[in-house]
């Protein structure tokens, strides 16, 4: 078979595009075209992490998810979740303006609030389109490292922000994204692992309980993978569900139990204890705004719409949830924080219920749905890096009890190394298929892709040929080279969006 005379694809974990069906490369761009694409490519993980108002209520964001849209639409919609995620976002933003219509009915609307919400939302939802572009084309290292340091320069701009506790509310994420990705590049299992508790534990000193579970099952999850090398299996959600309920389960057992016994300080000692005193249970004392959502929802099951204004009866409702739990004392919380002219829920599930009803909770699922399929194959392909296992569990984290308004954004970039990633890992497949086979890409089945990676193996270990009539395969020679796979990149609101650790309302709660 004779390839196309253009240029040899480099390695599809640094960014570049591999091969894609057969011998059949990607044809050489201009050097000027290819100097611009970078350009922009680098461009876009700075636009949204500065989030820098620019007048006219717009915001530099808008111009990587809305002005730079024609360059990375069409290439992220050709990947299958990436159109799933794209309908699931339109019909979340058109429910939420039915909602709101709806709504008008019982509830005062501000339709310019309805306005800005739908902009930030579509901002920080179609933002990962972007950063997925950016991700194919400068590589998941790059990518994550120029949003984490512009993501440090706009802490650094801002010291109000964070005068309280520096680490926690400033400088724990952007710092942790800079160490995750060098080490990652560095390609030392051991040196993350390292990183990840040394994170970790800097984190618990400094009163970061939920950032420093995140560090600890980072770590755990690589350790595993470290000792589980050799064996690499074919990606199962199911078996991979269940680890995270057992795993987690197990952590959050573990974790509290060393708070309320002060061996992680007396400070956290006597906070958990009071939390888990008050309502049984350290999550629900430390989030009590689910209790609110819960007697919202038995209430509103389709949501409010957006700039849909609570009522005095959703106030009441509020006032039963907290009362459930003993705190009926915090209603200046509820008043100024919870129902302060919109829903503030501390969860973004529950705020994208709110704003979109049963669309708000399809595009949660389609965002679990993307989150841990992604890292389910990686870890099965024994390839995940600190990087994208950081960033899923703490996007899965913020899904659950971090506001939207100053986490989606945290979310949006793990979904959007998540997809680059699984992408990475089915080019290499398919390259390792042809080198291995002599054979185009198409005729290997995609059951048979599926190549370990272990150091000085055989180059053939772990791929199955199928039994075919009429093809000769040729001999695969022992001097045959396979690329590693050691070495993968990993992969408007009153309230200030953007923070570089736990934002203010995430503190605990009142």
């Amino acid at each position: 078979m004779t390839a196309i005379a253009t240029r040899e694809a480099g390695h599809p974990r640094d960014g570049v595009r591999g091969v894609r069906r057969g011998l059949v490369r990607t044809p050489e761009p201009a050097p000027g075209a290819l100097a611009l694409r970078f350009l922009t490519a680098a461009l876009i993980p700075a636009l949204l992490s500065a989030d820098l108002n620019i007048g006219h209520q717009m915001n530099t964001g808008m111009i990587a998810s809305f002005a730079l849209a024609p360059i990375w639409f069409p290439y992220f919609v050709k990947v299958p979740a990436g159109g799933v995620f794209v309908l699931s976002c339109i019909a979340f933003l058109g429910a939420g303006f039915l909602l709101t219509w709806v709504s008008e009915s019982d509830h005062q609307v501000a339709k310019s609030l309805a306005v800005i919400a739908a902009m930030n939302f579509a901002v920080d939802l179609f933002a990962v389109g972007a950063l997925f572009w950016s991700c194919r084309i400068i590589g998941v290292h790059a990518t994550v490292g120029i949003y984490a340091f512009v993501w440090l320069l706009d802490s650094l701009a801002t010291p109000a922000s964070w005068a309280d506790n520096p680490w926690k509310f400033g400088f724990v994420l952007p710092v942790s994204l800079l160490v995750f990705s060098l080490v990652d590049k560095l390609r030392y299992p051991a040196l993350t692992i390292l990183a990840a508790i040394g994170l970790g534990a800097f984190s618990i000193l400094n009163d970061s309980r939920s950032v420093f579970t995140v560090f600890i099952l980072t770590a755990i999850t690589l350790t595993w993978q470290r000792f589980r090398a050799k064996t690499v299996r074919e990606p199962s959600l199911a078996f991979f569900l269940a680890a995270v309920v057992v795993v987690g389960g197990g952590a959050y057992y573990t974790i509290t139990r060393l708070l309320v016994s002060g061996l992680l300080g007396t400070g956290l000692k006597t906070r958990s204890e009071a939390q888990v005193e008050a309502s049984g249970s350290l999550l629900l004392g430390g989030r009590p705004e689910w209790t609110v959502t819960i007697r919202l929802f038995q209430e509103h099951p389709w949501g409010f719409g957006l700039g849909t204004i609570p009522s005095p009866a959703d106030f009441e409702l509020g006032r039963q949830g907290f009362a459930s739990i003993h705190l009926l004392a915090q209603e200046n919380y509820l008043k100024h924080y919870v129902f302060d002219g919109s829903l503030h829920l501390h969860s973004i599930v529950a705020d994208l219920w709110a704003a979109g009803g049963p669309a708000g909770i399809l595009l949660v699922v389609v965002m679990l749905w993307i989150l841990l399929t992604s890292l389910a194959d990686e870890l099965a392909h024994r390839t995940a890096t600190a990087t994208q296992t950081f960033l899923s569990l703490l996007a899965l984290w913020h899904i659950g009890f971090s506001p939207s308004y100053s986490n989606l954004h945290k979310v949006t970039l793990a979904l959007a190394v998540g997809l680059a990633a699984r992408a990475a890992t089915r080019v290499l497949d398919e390259r390792r298929a042809t080198e291995a086979t002599g054979l185009p890409a198409a005729l290997v089945p995609e059951h048979s892709r599926t190549q370990p990676p272990l150091p000085g193996g055989p180059p053939t270990s772990g791929l199955r040929l199928p039994v075919t009539s009429g093809i000769r395969l040729p001999p695969v020679t022992s001097g045959l080279r396979l690329p590693s796979a050691r070495g993968r990149s990993s992969g408007s609101s009153p309230e200030p969006r953007r923070s570089g650790g736990t934002s203010a309302g995430e503190s605990g709660g009142p």
